[in-house]
Formats: structure tokens, C-alpha cells, sequence
């Protein structure tokens, strides 16, 4: 469902259904999709379904048994225990009840208390051990007691509840805070971990939070200039940012719905015209950086990324030569020339030239056999095109000098536009004079390549540029010829045809292509193996439940690029988890297996 963004009435308040605020915008009453607008609100975290936990019947051993030594026991309905004070614990499909003994003060309400706590405690672990029940507690002071009170039910098995036990096969040992966690909850809490850290990502998120992505996208831009939604949408794709992560305070959102209250209804930030397209983005940077109130730790992080991709907005907006090339376009249409069309053009032109801050003369743009270059005198950048109109990159003006490599003899243009991203190109000697020429010098400035390496694909030969300690992050593929661009192409098309139900598109392709000249992919006759910074993870093309993933450290993955450039030609069944286990023992590397739902599901890891 779509949701209109134009004027609503004015001067009322109306109950909003959706989050049980007040709004003075009508369209606000509608129920929206809430699996695609839930999250632009600020909502807790899904809590667990008790009710369905309490009700649904817990899966218990068929018989009891008890090992001291391996520390561990299997406990079967109708099992008794006898804790403090002569209270007997009795389990069943429903829970564990609490009844007395023959021996009992009916007064002791505190014997009574702690045997009824010991029964609630193994309650919660059977039902966590048997996957009906995730949650074993809700805040620090219950996860203390519940840990205490599953020791002393222990020690009244004869097990040690002092070191790691096995219950109904579900294993437990404590966490750092000193807590008793399952196996099974280590590794939802990481896959949880991890899908809330894609969340906030663009580039890594799953389908479902793409969806959420473009539906809150539409409803803020849909009223607005094509040139904000295209810069939007690069800004997207470049900074790999979500704007709108679930369980975060999106900036966008604060703004809209103070405007909406301001102005009796109208909640449209970004207006309908190029000039308020870039003062609502301008207006979204000033907030990130003074905030009305205190910003909590988690937000605070989340709005380092979220400046990181309101910039890239800006750039896009005021990029060099759009604004000339929409008056030359409306200037040469079709019919009678128009004279103010040209005027426009004309003092566009001349502006170009002007003194900049009253200090220099304003770099201007530069076309050759090859390229293109449109300076922004404002943001002091240039643009870099090929012959083709493709972006070949931004470079800010202090970062316009050559970085020799000594090794290879080649020479870079390198410009680091934030932390998110940067941008890299082999200089050639035409490309150099162009520089030069729109610099006004005549000789570029050269050092020495610094805090980079160059590195080269075995595959195809084709050579990309890495930030040093960055491996697995990212970096910089080189197209450096008209056989490179042959070689991608055909590297993005084998993607594309081999893996159709994981690629759906050609720019999907390119993407995987990318990742595996830069070392963070692998094909597999079955699937795609993808290795980055913080784990890997296998995705099968016919078979989803054949899907692995596992956590690790960061050094861990330059381990793993090394062997694998040391093995060019290992031609073990990859996509098996336990060919990489061989490979993991063999370099000496420690990792976390993340369980996948269909693994949940089976009870049992793939290998």
C-alpha cells in the first residue's frame, strides 16, 4: 500500500493508530504497512511471545538419566526432585510444579519462596532447552537470580552447577557477565547481533529491510524534484547507508513530524523545488550536529553514518555542471531559440570565472580526447567523467597530486570522501595534463604511495587498490584497459547466469564480480562463498538450507586471504562447511558457527 504525501487538513488533532500519538495530519489516521512503516517509529524490540511459551507443551527426554561425570542429565516427564526444606519439584509438559512433603512448616513462607522460585528457574530452562522459550530473563538483577537458582537445582541433581552442563542435550556454560547462556542463545543473540548491524546498512541488508527502505523513501520523496530522488538514491548506493534503521531516531523523521505539528498537517520537508531540496538536506546536517536534547550512545553512532549519507545528498544536489547542463538542454529544444535561456547560460559561464572568497581565481571545467573534468569551486572538488559521461570519481583539490607506487612504477589519484568511501584512479599521462591544465600548473605534485597497497586477481588479472588494514572491507577495482572492462564483464555475466535464483539483476552481478577480484567472494558449483572483515557466510542457489555462516575476528580474514593466495588452485568441495573446518584447523583460526533459521529449524548445523 502507498500512503499520499500531499496537504492534509488543517488546525485539528486526530488519534494516530499506529504508534497512539496525536497528529494534525489527516493522512496520518491510516493504518500503514507496518512491516514497512513500523519502522520509522522509535519501538522496543520485539519481545517474546510469553503466552505462546507458557502454553505450548515443553519437549522433554523420554527417559531420565543423570551422568555426574560428563556433567549433564536428561529429564523426562514425571521426574521429582527434592530441594529445600522437604519441597518436591515435579515436571511436567506444562511446567514444574512446587508441592511439599510429609516434613514442612506451613508457617516457612520463605521455604516456600525458594522452592517455588527453584521451580519456576528449571522451568524456564527446560523450555529453553527444548526451543520453546529463547528468553530466560528480562533484566540484569533476573538473569542473576535465575543463574543462582538453576545452580542450586543442580547441585539437588548431583551435578556441578559451579562449571558447564548439558540439559535435555542442549548444552550451557556462562557468558562474560558470569550468566548462564545456551549454546542455542549465543547464537541467536549473534545472528541478532549481526542482523541489527545490517539494519543500518544499505549495502548488507536483507530483502525484507530493502522493502522498508524504499517504502519510507517514497513517502518523503514522493512529491519532490527528480534530482532529489536521483541524488537520494546515489547517496544510497555509495555511502551503503539505511537512513531508516529499525530501533534508531532517523533525524528525517524528527523534522517532518515537528513541521507537521508547526504548520497544522504539512509534514512535506523536502518541498517541491530544487532550492528547498537543498535547504531541507542542509537543515537535516544542521540537527545531526546540534541536537535539541541529549542523544543516547546508540543513536550518537548511528549519526556518524547518517551525516555520512545526507553529504553525499548534498554533493549530488550541487554537483558541478548540472545546473549548466539543464540550461543548455532547455536552451536547445526544439522550436525558437530561446535569448534568456542563453543569458542564463552566458552568466553561468562568466560566474564560473569570478574570484573565489576573494582570493583566487575559480577553477573551470576542462573537456579532452578522453575526459572531462567539472570543478565545484564551492566544495573544491572536481568531477572526473570518461568519454562515455561515467563518474569516474570526485577528488577534492588538496587531494589532486600523484601517489607513485614503487613497485609497479604506476601512479594514483586517490580522495578520501569520508570515512565511508574513496575514490581511486590510475593516473594515465592524458588525464595528467587535464589536471594540470584545470589547476593551472605545470607539473603535478608526486609522492610517495602511503597507507595503500596494490593488489592484482589471480582469476583475471584485473588489479584493485586497498586502504592498508582494510582488507575485507572494501577497495577499489581498477579498470585499466578495454581487456579489463572485457574481463568484468564477463566475470559479472557468469554470476549472473550461474546463480539466478541469488542474482537478480546485472547490477547485482557486477557487485559480486567486484567483491570477488577484491577477495571477498568465491564461487562454488553450488553456490557463493562470501568472505568479509567480520565473517563468511555460504548461500546455496538451489537450496537455501544448505546456507553456513560464521562469526570471527578481523585478523582472522587476512588469514584466510592468505592461504587462499597461497591455494589459487584448492579444488575442495567449498561449499562445505567442513572442507573450510579442515582449512580453519590447519592456519590455526577461531570462529563462531551463527546459526541460520532452517538450521534452527533442523536442530543441527550443516557441514
Amino acid at each position: 500500500m502507498e500512503i499520499s504525501n500531499h496537504g492534509a487538513n488543517q488546525g485539528s488533532r486526530y488519534v494516530n493508530p499506529n504508534n497512539r500519538t496525536l497528529t494534525s495530519n489527516r493522512k496520518n489516521t491510516e493504518i500503514k504497512d507496518q512491516d514497512n512503516f513500523g519502522c520509522m517509529q522509535r519501538l522496543l524490540n520485539p519481545v517474546e511471545d510469553m503466552v505462546k511459551a507458557l502454553t505450548t507443551p515443553i519437549k522433554l527426554a523420554d527417559q531420565t538419566t543423570v551422568s555426574r561425570a560428563a556433567n549433564m542429565a536428561a529429564i523426562a516427564a514425571g521426574t521429582q526432585i527434592t530441594v529445600n526444606d522437604g519441597y518436591i519439584l515435579t515436571v511436567t509438559e506444562r511446567g514444574v510444579e512446587c508441592h511439599h512433603g510429609k516434613d514442612y512448616d506451613p508457617y516457612d513462607t520463605k521455604a516456600y519462596e525458594k522452592a517455588q522460585g527453584l521451580a519456576d528457574s528449571l522451568a524456564v530452562l527446560l523450555r529453553n532447552a527444548g526451543g520453546t522459550q529463547k528468553t530466560t530473563a528480562f533484566s540484569r538483577e533476573e538473569y542473576q537470580k535465575w543463574t543462582g537458582d538453576v545452580s542450586t537445582v543442580l547441585s539437588y541433581m548431583g551435578l556441578d552447577g559451579s562449571r558447564s552442563f548439558t540439559i535435555n542435550g542442549m548444552k550451557y556454560s556462562k557468558n562474560t557477565a558470569g550468566y548462564w547462556e545456551s549454546a542455542a542463545s549465543r547464537s541467536a543473540k549473534a545472528a541478532y547481533e549481526k542482523g541489527l548491524a545490517n539494519n543500518r546498512t544499505f549495502t548488507y541488508a536483507d530483502e525484507k529491510t530493502r522493502e522498508q527502505i524504499d517504502y519510507i523513501s517514497h513517502y518523503y520523496l514522493e512529491d519532490t524534484t527528480k534530482q532529489m530522488r536521483e541524488a537520494w538514491r546515489k547517496a544510497l548506493e555509495e555511502t551503503g547507508v539505511n537512513p531508516f534503521p529499525e530501533g534508531f531516531s532517523s533525524t528525517l523523521s524528527q523534522l517532518a513530524a515537528e513541521q507537521d505539528f508547526a504548520t497544522g498537517g504539512n509534514d512535506d520537508i523536502f518541498g517541491r523545488d530544487e532550492k528547498s531540496n537543498i535547504a531541507a538536506v542542509e537543515k537535516i546536517l544542521d540537527r545531526i550536529d546540534h541536537p535539541l536534547g541529549t542523544v543516547s550512545e546508540q543513536d550518537q553512532s548511528f549519526r556518524t553514518d547518517e551525516k555520512a549519507f545526507y553529504t553525499a545528498v548534498l554533493a549530488h544536489l550541487t554537483e558541478p555542471g548540472r545546473k549548466e547542463t539543464d540550461m543548455a538542454q532547455a536552451a536547445g529544444s526544439s522550436g525558437p531559440a530561446n535569448p534568456m535561456a542563453e543569458q542564463i547560460a552566458a552568466a553561468a559561464e562568466a560566474s564560473a570565472a569570478t574570484v573565489v572568497s576573494g582570493e583566487r581565481q575559480a577553477y573551470k571545467a576542462y573537456e579532452s580526447a578522453n575526459y572531462r573534468l567539472e570543478p565545484d569551486n564551492e566544495n573544491k572538488c572536481v568531477t572526473i567523467y570518461n568519454r562515455q559521461g561515467e563518474s569516474l570519481g570526485t577528488y577534492f583539490y588538496s587531494d589532486i597530486k600523484c601517489r607513485q607506487d614503487g613497485a609497479f612504477g604506476k601512479q594514483f589519484l586517490i580522495s578520501e570522501n569520508g570515512t565511508m568511501w574513496y575514490d581511486a584512479l590510475v593516473l594515465d599521462q592524458e588525464l595528467k595534463e587535464d589536471l594540470q591544465q584545470v589547476m593551472g600548473v605545470g607539473i603535478l605534485e608526486t609522492e610517495p604511495l602511503q597507507g595503500y597497497s596494490l593488489k592484482t586477481h589471480a582469476g583475471t588479472g584485473i588489479q584493485y587498490l586497498v586502504r592498508d588494514g582494510e582488507e575485507g572491507r572494501g577497495g577499489k577495482v581498477l579498470l585499466q584497459s578495454e581487456a579489463d572492462h572485457a574481463k568484468y564483464e564477463a566475470l559479472a555475466e557468469t554470476y549472473f547466469n550461474k546463480y539466478p535464483n541469488l542474482i537478480k539483476s546485472r547490477e547485482e552481478a557486477y557487485i559480486w564480480a567486484s567483491f570477488e577480484i577484491r577477495g571477498m567472494a568465491m564461487r562454488t558449483g553450488q553456490g557463493i562463498v562470501s568472505i568479509h572483515n567480520d565473517g563468511m557466510s555460504y548461500n546455496d542457489n538451489s537450496n537455501f538450507k544448505n546456507n553456513w555462516s560464521i562469526r570471527f575476528m578481523e585478523d582472522t580474514y587476512r588469514k584466510i586471504f592468505e592461504w587462499l593466495q597461497r591455494n589459487p588452485d584448492y579444488h575442495g568441495d567449498m561449499h562445505k562447511f567442513s572442507v573450510w573446518q579442515e582449512i580453519f584447523d590447519d592456519i590455526g583460526i577461531d570462529y563462531e558457527r551463527i546459526w541460520s533459521k532452517p538450521e534452527e529449524e533442523q536442530g543441527y548445523l550443516n557441514s
